[in-house]
C-alpha cells in the first residue's frame, strides 16, 4: 500500500471518528439547558454561619478556577471560560442553604449547562463545609 493511500486512509477514518462525537456531559449539559434545569442546590449544616458558607464557596470557586466577577451580601456571580464554553454561575446563598443557578453558553451562545463543573463545585462546596464543621466540633 502506498504511503498517499495510507494516509488518505487514516485521514478518513479519524474524521468517521471525531465526526459529531458528544461526551455524555456534553448531551447532558445540552439537555438540561434545552429544559431549563439550570438551578442546583446544596444543603448547608444547620448551625453554619453565614459568613462560613461565604467564605467556603469562594474557596470553591478559586479552587475551580472560577474568576469572582461580582460579590453581595447572599449572592456571588463567577464565570469561567474553557474549552470554547462560557461558563457563567450565580450563587445564592444563607446560614441554611446553596443555590447555583447556570448561565453558561456554549461556543455558539446557545445554553448550556457544564454538567461535571458544577457537580465538581457542589461537591468542594459540600466538602469545605464539612471539613470547617468537624473542626469546629473538635
Amino acid at each position: 500500500m502506498n504511503t498517499r493511500l495510507l494516509l488518505a486512509s487514516l485521514t478518513l477514518v479519524c474524521a468517521a471518528l471525531f465526526s459529531g462525537c458528544e461526551t455524555t456531559a456534553s448531551k447532558q449539559g445540552r439537555e438540561l439547558a434545552s429544559q431549563d434545569a439550570n438551578i442546583f442546590n446544596v444543603e448547608v449544616p444547620q448551625g453554619t454561619d453565614v459568613e462560613v458558607v461565604q467564605r467556603v464557596i469562594v474557596q470553591a470557586l478559586f479552587a475551580r478556577n472560577w474568576v469572582v466577577t461580582e460579590q453581595t451580601d447572599g449572592q456571588i456571580s463567577a464565570t469561567l471560560d474553557h474549552r470554547n464554553i462560557h461558563g457563567s454561575i450565580t450563587i445564592n446563598y444563607s446560614a441554611t442553604s446553596i443555590t447555583i443557578k447556570d448561565n453558561s453558553v456554549d461556543a455558539n451562545g446557545n445554553p448550556f449547562v457544564p454538567v461535571r463543573w458544577i457537580k465538581y463545585l457542589m461537591a468542594d462546596i459540600h466538602k469545605n463545609i464539612a471539613v470547617f464543621v468537624t473542626n469546629q466540633a473538635q
